[in-house]
């Protein structure tokens, strides 16, 4: 997801950078509501140098990273804090970060990490091994409830199961055994560890900052070592981060700082990208505007479309009596004409052929998907009694992709009698109101965020996810399915991990029918000629990633 610009300053006059290009000539009331917060006039966006100004529609929960499992609260988490070890998404290898790589022994049952010498929050406090103690128990705490803590609380690390029952307060299996020094112990050895200390719920925060603040002021106050820090924040407008000079990366952020702007819609965002007040837009590029600055040569070089390892899907929740038969959920799966929704989203990934894990991954099972057949799924509605049809609800988030895919597929299941009644909504409020009470079907991606196939399964589709009130969209269960889960997990072999997730992926997209593979995800990121050394993240987290790797 690389795209190196030429650097230039801020435009302030009008519409005349525009070009050829034929926006609308009004904005959208949402979007004109949103100019009048952000300011209405452009010399108000002249931005000081070196800062990259990034907006957003949706205003994000905090930037808590163990409380929350959303893109928008990632921002937060991606530029403020640090895990022990990273990713690089485009090899899938994994790197030191706070801590160098592990020293692993006793049968794959204990990891020793050494941390790196030197590093301080923002606050100047040294990092040290008990703040690593203290991270990864908040995390797991059932009193934080923390919405990725099913990623983490199906580890079998010694002691987890009387801290997770409230019967001991700390985890003995997470040791301290020096200030530099942390070590985890585990029961039975557990392939998804390593990848999953790799994502930002695992980051590292100081255990005494976060102890004087409390949960709720830590929220919207954050401290990390990471490579920006909090100036100011606005919990309406945005928030202000500046570079961190003592960034224990050499070299980096490459930015002075960044202007986050809340309540930019993304029409707007993109009509100041392409002005040159803004720099970078959280959401993708507007469907309506994506051919258009294709076919313009002045402004081409600002799309940049990239393939991730992820799958756009659609859920089918068994909390809807009509959806808790099989027949009904491969009738809505051959119903739906993908390479139509295809054509409909400007060419813009690739047509999800397969079941939940993408081409990317190496989990990928080519022709796993039920094929499109509108006469077979009329046959199977028929046959499980609802030949006249039915009526379910459905969300989606009312920006590109997920409208455009959502009505697509609307059309779709209309033809075989089945009527979808359709509520975009703000990406708050989808995020919000999913993980408790999803509508029939819910439109939403996911990939790898971290190189194991459990990032997907153990929260999509398994009990504890339920439990954990995320995100378990279709409310699913199946008998030894959890166990299945876990085994995937504790196999020491990488190959049979990887067949035991191909046999998990057939169950839950071919027999189970509980996610209906639409897309396999790219993303069209729209950006200003000011950006040089952009690159988005291929895993699936569907926002632009290391906005401390750009300049402007």
């Amino acid at each position: 997801m690389a795209e190196k610009l030429t650097r230039r300053t801020f435009i302030t006059r009008g519409g005349a950078a525009l070009g050829t290009l034929a926006l609308p000539a009004a904005l959208s009331p949402a979007a004109e509501a949103a100019r009048r917060a952000v300011g209405g006039t452009l010399a108000e966006f002249a931005a000081p140098s070196g800062t990259i100004v990034f907006g957003m529609e949706t205003v994000p929960p905090g930037m808590d990273p163990h409380k929350w499992w959303n893109g928008a609260a990632f921002e937060g988490g991606l530029n403020i804090f640090d895990t022990l070890l990273k990713l690089d998404e485009k090899t899938g290898k994994i790197w030191p970060g706070l801590a160098a790589m592990p020293q692993i022994s006793n049968g794959g049952k204990t990891y020793v990490f050494k941390l790196r010498r030197g590093v301080t929050f923002h606050d100047g406090s040294a990092l040290s091994a008990s703040d690593v103690k203290f991270s990864f128990e908040r995390l797991l705490s059932p009193q934080l409830a923390g919405e990725a803590s099913s990623l983490y609380t199906v580890l079998p690390i010694v002691g987890l199961d009387k801290f997770l029952a409230g019967k001991t307060k700390t985890v003995s299996g997470i040791a301290v055994m020096d200030p530099y020094t942390v070590a985890f112990h585990f029961e039975a050895p557990d392939s998804g560890f390593v990848p999953s200390i790799t994502y930002v719920p695992a980051s590292i925060v100081p255990a005494a900052v976060v102890q004087r603040l409390g949960t709720k002021k830590f929220n919207w106050a954050p401290v990390g070592t990471g490579p920006f820090k909090v100036a100011s924040v606005d919990q309406q407008r945005g928030v202000k981060l500046v570079k961190n000079p003592h960034y224990w990366k050499p070299g980096l952020p490459k930015a002075n700082a960044v202007d986050w702007q809340f309540h930019v819609d993304p029409q707007l965002s993109a009509l100041r990208i392409l002005r040159g007040e803004q720099d970078m837009m959280y959401e993708p590029a507007p469907a309506g505007i994506i051919d258009q600055v294709r076919a313009n040569p002045s402004q081409s070089k600002q799309l940049v479309v990239t393939q991730l390892n992820e799958c756009w899907w659609m859920s089918l929740s068994e909390k809807v009596p009509q959806l808790q038969k099989v027949a009904v959920r491969k009738a809505i799966a051959m119903a739906i004409d993908k390479n139509k929704l295809h054509r409909t989203l400007k060419g813009i990934g690739l047509v999800a052929n397969g079941g939940v894990f993408s081409p990317l991954s190496p989990y990928y099972q080519k022709g796993l998907a039920w094929p499109y057949n509108p006469t077979e799924a009329k046959k199977l509605l028929a046959s499980a009694g609802l030949g006249s049809g039915f009526t379910v609800k459905a969300w989606c988030a009312n920006f590109f992709p997920w409208t455009d895919m959502a009505q697509s597929v609307q059309q779709d299941l209309a033809a075989v009698g089945i009527k979808m009644n359709l509520t975009p909504m703000s990406y708050d409020q989808f995020v919000n109101l999913t993980n408790g009470a999803p509508a029939g079907l819910v439109f939403f991606n996911w990939g790898l965020s971290y190189p194991h196939g459990s990032f997907i399964v153990d929260a999509a589709f398994t009990s504890a996810a339920i439990k954990a009130g995320c995100c378990n969209y279709a409310h699913w269960t199946y008998p030894g399915f959890d166990k299945l889960a876990t085994e995937a997990h504790r196999t020491p072999s990488t190959s049979k991990s990887i067949s035991l997730y191909k046999q998990i992926d057939r169950i839950v997209t071919r027999e189970q029918v509980v996610w209906v593979p639409l897309i396999y995800g790219a993303r069209p990121d729209l950006i200003s000629t000011r950006v040089k050394g952009f690159e988005s993240g291929t895993g699936g987290t569907d926002e632009p990633k290391e906005l401390w790797t750009v300049s402007v």
